[in-house]
């Protein structure tokens, strides 16, 4: 990737004590001064990537997981393992990150030995660190060849002391007293013939229970316990659909056969149940993802085949890691990360899903594949296998039932700020006071603070059914962020709606109220941008009145000490109102 070329030290001059003005003097009110600034759109500098990233897909592959390492010579390191079409899927490579976005590759950390049951489709692997013995186990799906097993697909692992491997299969004498050879999976649905599960109704109604049952996306989880869960996916094989279920762990290497249990029914929230979800699933739950949160459990899943572009992943919750779980409705919040099935006219982005959450520090984050056959950059926007990895925040939310839902700030294709661990920059907006006036044939009035609280909640809008609002207001808008005390801010970025009908073309000013120590004299003034045009060619497509959501307006500048910033906005004639999905301002 193209390394920013810095473009404005030479009229930003904070290291010489100036601002495009001259010494502060005896005065300290230095007036309105004008702010250099990098918009991020230059097309032969690009985007900076030392504070932004862009999903540029520019990694092969699909079906990610990934883990921040926490200890020894990674530490720190994302590490990011997934299906390797570049090794024909017949092995897995791990690749390492500081921010999410730059991926170095560091091995191929598992391949199966000669001798091994699984040599081919090895897809989705699953990674998890277990602090109780201090090592990396990785669970994956492969077609069996091994004599005695049917030819289709099971569950192995391998273990390995470092997250960048090499992974070595597992074999010994698992707690169950089972020999695990090199030419055994780790999970085989006949040990599981009488789980208490295969004796319901519902099981027997589904013809749950088939010897030659296939699965693959393993997905390890610990609970807060220490209990070790292994959920997978019964993809189609005997089945004509791919649905959720789980197994409890004894340790790794030893599924509780008795408790085995399905947890999703295809195209129904509950599993045996009557109702639909809003959002069809064509056939697939599958790439389970388990998360926690006070007291709830959260199973994410990818709905409909990977190359549909409407692959999206969607949530259901329990109280318990074992279920029963119910699908949370779109108009519920319950989509996670996907494209706008209502406005299938979105042509930027494709096929989002398969998925890992990760923490870092506080914040969260979504790594998915998105499929690099977009529309926009003159492909014929059809899913077509040809994967890379992506990343967008993520924000717990509380929807009208009073339920906390999972919602990334996604899916994205344009500069987005980068993990605040990396840049050192967080978005100092969530702590400022935002208050907004419009002004309609001269008559000014303040805005309500539950609309303005809409402008700094760090959600950023992208869907038509949404439980995210916007900011709407008509006329000229004016918002202000005031601080308690001067931060320290580095860019400021502006989230446009994700309605066409509403979007802003233009931002008329910035004002930031600052201060800056000259000649030893503290002066303070107002640092003013102005006229600054947001790309609507480049992130709407004009022709369809579509808007490519999530595209931010970016304004980047040296360190600056402000406690105030105000962005003026002016409604475009014949246009009922402006909207702003989100206001940012990253600094420290």
């Amino acid at each position: 990737m193209k390394k920013f070329l810095y473009m404005i030290v030479a009229t930003l001059m904070f290291a010489s004590g100036l601002f495009v003005f001259g010494g502060c003097a005896e005065q300290t009110n230095l007036g309105v001064v004008e702010l250099p600034y990098y918009d991020e759109e230059d097309e032969k500098t690009d985007y900076n990537n030392s504070l932004f990233y862009r999903n540029d897909l520019l990694e092969t592959g699909a079906d990610p997981c990934v883990i921040k390492v926490t200890e020894g010579e990674y530490k720190d390191w994302f590490f990011l393992y997934g299906t390797t079409d570049t090794a024909s899927c017949t092995a897995y490579a791990c690749w390492k990150s500081k921010d999410l976005s730059n991926w170095q590759a560091v091995s191929i950390c598992f391949s199966p030995e000669s001798a091994s049951w699984g040599q081919a489709s090895l897809w989705a692997p699953g990674v998890i660190y277990d602090p109780s013995d201090g090592k990396y186990y990785l669970f994956y799906s492969a077609q069996n060849s091994a004599s005695g097993y049917y030819k289709t697909k099971y569950l192995g692992m391998a273990v390995s002391d470092s997250p960048a491997g090499p992974f070595v299969q597992y074999t010994g004498v698992n707690g169950n007293g089972d020999e695990i050879t090199l030419g055994d999976p780790i999970f085989d649905i006949r040990k599981a013939a009488d789980a208490p599960f295969f004796q319901t109704d519902y099981a027997k109604e589904t013809e749950s229970y088939k010897k030659n049952t296939s699965f693959i996306d393993a997905c390890p989880f610990i609970d807060s316990d220490g209990s070790k869960y292994l959920y997978m996916c019964r993809s189609r094989n005997a089945h004509s659909s791919n649905i959720i279920s789980v197994v409890k762990m004894t340790d790794w290497a030893t599924p509780d056969y008795s408790t085995y249990t399905e947890l999703t029914t295809l195209d129904r929230t509950t599993l045996g149940g009557s109702i639909r979800p809003e959002r069809s699933e064509t056939k697939i739950n599958e790439a389970p993802f388990m998360t926690e949160r006070n007291g709830k459990y959260y199973l994410t899943f990818s709905i409909n085949a990977t190359i549909d572009p409407e692959y999206a992943v969607m949530q259901a919750v329990g109280d318990s890691p074992m279920g029963p779980f119910t699908k949370v409705q779109e108009s519920e919040g319950g989509l996670v990360i996907g494209i706008d099935y209502m406005n299938n006219e979105w042509d930027h982005v494709l096929c989002c899903g398969s998925h890992a959450f990760v923490m870092d520090g506080d914040e969260m984050w979504i790594v998915y594949h998105q499929d690099r056959n977009r529309a926009s950059e003159g492909l014929s926007g059809v899913g077509s296998n040809n994967r890379g990895f992506a990343c967008d925040r993520v924000n717990w939310v509380t929807n009208q039932n009073g339920l906390e839902v999972l919602k990334a700030n996604g899916p994205t294709t344009s500069p987005q700020p980068l993990p605040s661990s990396y840049t050192g920059y967080k978005n100092l907006a969530r702590e400022a006071k935002v208050t907004a006036t419009r002004t309609v044939d001269g008559t000014t009035t303040d805005i309500d603070e539950a609309t303005c609280k809409l402008l700094n909640d760090g959600l950023v809008r992208f869907h038509e059914i949404d439980i995210i609002d916007e900011f709407y207001a008509e006329g000229v808008v004016a918002v202000k962020l005031t601080f308690d005390d001067y931060v320290t801010a580095r860019s400021l970025v502006i989230y446009n709606s994700c309605m066409f009908d509403s979007a802003f073309y233009r931002v008329a000013r910035i004002d930031f109220g600052f201060r800056k120590e000259i000649d030893g004299k503290m002066c303070y003034g107002t640092a003013r941008i102005n006229d600054m045009y947001y790309n609507l060619e480049k992130y709407s497509q004009l022709d369809t009145g579509v808007m490519r959501p999530g595209a931010p307006l970016i304004a980047e500048f040296d360190e600056l000490q402000i406690n105030s910033v105000t962005i003026t906005f002016v409604c475009p004639d014949g246009q009922e109102n402006i909207g702003v999905s989100e206001i940012m301002l990253m600094g420290k």
